[in-house]
């Protein structure tokens, strides 16, 4: 068995969603669990010495970032980044080489050899970029050459990709421009953790709301209709 915990009831406003779930308590998903029977709660709880490592989804990932975009927009641009694509640079005006084979034609028609032996895709970008230096006025962008430059510059960010990193800034400008919905999402604070024990049967809990307020609380869920297969209606129930 792992082992165990022990932070004493209370609300707490800065523990990571990490160590929340760390927290040996029932929660709405260990209700859910054990709703399809004590083998399923016992499978997916921290009784389970197998219990598989926890992996992010790209759709968690995605809803992550939705939340955070709209719960806290002051710390996405901290936390997310858009995504670099070959497009991007292909709208510029550059001519793109994507791979090895593209690489050697430019190096064949700069007077190089396309491919020494033994060398890498990279080892072949940089001796390209190289010999692009002697000419500040080429308008060439070596695709893998670029993307390592720019996943070594992430610091830390998370990429999303452009469709859902552009329907991430409309989603947060809609709330935001909707008076009724920002309300919502107003005057309070994000990703509260609170913990506490039942009184009638001694039995730890902990609950996550996504928005606490003074006097309200804010839940928030993402998804896509059309992966679900279901009209919009019905998604939500």
């Amino acid at each position: 068995m792992n082992e165990r915990t022990e932070l004493p009831d209370g609300i707490y406003f800065d523990l990571s969603f990490e160590d929340y779930l760390a927290e040996q308590r029932i929660s709405s998903s260990a209700l859910t669990a054990l709703m399809e029977g004590p083998s399923a709660f016992w499978a997916k709880s921290w009784m389970n010495p197998d219990k598989p490592e926890r992996e992010e989804s790209d759709a968690m990932l995605l809803g992550t970032a939705y939340h955070c975009a709209r719960l806290e927009p002051e710390k996405f641009a901290d936390l997310y980044c858009r995504e670099l694509v070959v497009e991007d640079l292909a709208e510029e005006g550059f001519k793109v080489l994507r791979n090895g084979t593209e690489i050697g034609v430019e190096l064949g028609e700069r007077g190089a050899t396309k491919k020494k032996a033994g060398e890498s895709i990279m080892q072949q970008a940089e001796r390209l970029d190289a010999i692009l230096q002697e000419d500040p006025d080429h308008k060439v962008r070596i695709w893998p050459l670029t993307e390592r430059i720019w996943r070594d510059g992430l610091d830390g960010k998370t990429p999303i990709a452009p469709k859902y990193w552009a329907e991430i800034l409309r989603d947060m400008e809609r709330i935001r421009d909707n008076a009724e919905l920002s309300e919502l999402i107003t005057g309070g604070v994000a990703e509260v953790s609170i913990l506490w024990t039942d009184p009638e049967s001694g039995i730890r809990c902990k609950c996550r709301p996504d928005y606490l307020g003074a006097d309200f609380v804010t839940h928030l869920k993402t998804w896509d209709a059309r992966t679900m297969g279901k009209p919009g209606n019905m998604a939500i129930a």
